[in-house]
């Protein structure tokens, strides 16, 4: 297409495959993960002339290595889940930690500690988004499908919302949760969705608006 141009980064090593590519900070970052759960990240920064890259060193390498074994969530309440894995650069400076799963669920925080966090299920729950003050996870249960928020401070688990049709996650931003239920209004697959904000803080949802579409 005129006026784009496409830079080679890296070609990866056998037994290596990207789990991810992202822009954070002006650079960008590549992370690899293997077969042995075994996880490295490549940084690159753009030269000041042309457009090509060149690789940096990742300060967080150290803190990479501690994750060897773990399943890694690599989300972010800025970017969300929809849009795959973020960088673990970015979880790093902008959570504070990265949320590993091995029997359990696990913050590997950015100094290297490792801390276990009680109160999820380790099978069930599937992470949606989460950040320095907590998690926003799904499980199904009992045919329905449900969301939790868990405060990382005091280990709180709040039920968000319960459904037996779709519930989906829409986004995490500043102590909200935004999420929607949808119905299936007749036969020829009309659909409405109904959008809420629940209010971490206050523990209370709210119905923003409603809306049908035909998928």
């Amino acid at each position: 297409v005129n006026g784009t141009a496409s830079a080679k980064l890296m070609t990866t090593e056998a037994g290596w495959w990207v789990d991810g590519v992202d822009s954070y900070d002006r650079k960008v970052s590549v992370p690899l993960l293997s077969s042995d759960n075994v996880r490295k990240e490549y940084v690159f920064a753009k030269e000041e002339q042309g457009f090509s890259f060149r690789e940096e060193a990742n300060p967080h390498d150290e803190v990479i290595k501690a994750m060897d074994g773990y399943g890694m969530t690599l989300r972010s309440a800025s970017v969300g889940y929809q849009y795959g894995n973020c960088s673990i650069t970015r979880v790093l400076e902008e959570n504070g930690y990265v949320l590993g799963q091995k029997d359990g669920y696990y913050k590997i925080a950015k100094d290297g500690s490792i801390s276990a966090i009680t109160g999820m299920p380790a099978k069930s729950a599937y992470v949606k988004f989460y950040d320095q003050n907590g998690i926003v996870y799904d499980a199904w249960e009992n045919e329905d499908d449900t969301i939790y928020y868990m405060n990382l401070a005091t280990g709180e688990v709040k039920q968000v919302a319960r459904v037996k049709d779709s519930l989906d996650v829409l986004a995490y931003v500043d102590g909200k949760i935004y999420y929607d239920t949808q119905d299936y209004v007749n036969d020829f697959n009309l659909v409405k969705k109904f959008v809420y904000e629940y209010d971490v803080a206050k523990g209370t949802s709210r119905l923003l608006y409603a809306k049908e579409s035909i998928p």
